[in-house]
């Protein structure tokens, strides 16, 4: 589907399963974009995001991927090219569940899980999406976009986050290089950087690592003293992948109610 916003073609997202990444699939479809959503695990949640998305009028996808296997990922991609449609947005909103800890106690194997699933899975998205994007880009005007949910702890971890922090500065370093390398290709690349949302690992307490007392802790040192809604994040994900930010790449959006302040 066509419109104003986002020329003929279809978003791609991965970690749609997830609850800022549902959010994402649904607020595409909203903005009257057919979607294709990659999960790793947990189908029924892939299909209940499908089913809310698809009653915007869209047409909407799910596929199961495992970034850090670029094979799963380039099938997928190969599987649009060949059906005749293009990608004019790509969004990594993926991420492994994180290991609250102090430094100390963590271990190699902590450090390297968390980079092998977050930074070098990211890796593989970008590498397919630059690919797909030169090869079949959107118009002769833009190429297509790419977007990356990090986090607005990348600098400032919260005390036992650093496993949270740490693979996000590196993709956003990776963002801003690709958004330099390939503004001659037309194609444009951006950064959400994302505070404390109630979604996902956040509203379940982070698998049972986070109790009331920190959340409470947390939410007090938030500027709107609210934890945000998965919701605002993908608004802001809609808004950098359309027209309407045509002439926006390399930038970051933060959307942490003031937190970063």
């Amino acid at each position: 589907m066509a419109n104003e916003d986002f020329p003929a073609g279809i978003a791609f997202v991965t970690g749609g399963s997830g609850g800022i990444g549902g959010a994402i699939v649904e607020a595409f479809a909203r903005a009257g974009s057919d979607v294709v959503f990659t999960y790793r695990n947990g189908v029924e949640r892939a299909q209940a995001v499908a089913e809310r998305a698809a009653k915007h009028g869209v047409k909407v996808e799910m596929r199961q991927v495992k970034l850090e296997d670029p094979a799963s990922l380039d099938a997928v991609l190969t599987e649009i090219a060949t059906s005749g449609r293009k990608i004019h947005s790509f969004v990594y909103a993926s991420g492994p569940t994180v290991n609250v800890g102090y430094v100390s106690d963590l271990t190699v194997e902590n450090w390297r899980n968390i980079f092998e699933h977050d930074t070098i899975a990211c890796f593989s998205f970008v590498k397919a999406a630059l690919a797909f994007l030169k090869a079949h880009p959107i118009s002769a005007k833009s190429a297509g976009s790419i977007t990356a949910i990090t986090s607005s702890q990348k600098f400032r971890p919260e005390v036992r986050g650093v496993l949270s922090a740490a693979p996000k500065a590196a993709v956003e370093a990776l963002f801003f290089a690709t958004a330099k390398e390939n503004a001659r290709f037309k194609i444009r690349a951006n950064v959400i950087q994302s505070g404390w949302v109630m979604a996902g690992q956040i509203s379940d307490g982070i698998e049972g690592q986070l109790n009331e007392e920190a959340l409470k802790s947390i939410v007090a040192q938030i500027p709107l003293k609210r934890l945000g809604t998965p919701t605002e994040v993908a608004e802001g994900v809609v808004f950098v992948s359309s027209e309407r930010a045509s002439f926006i790449t390399g930038a970051t959006l933060v959307i942490d109610g003031g937190m970063h302040l």
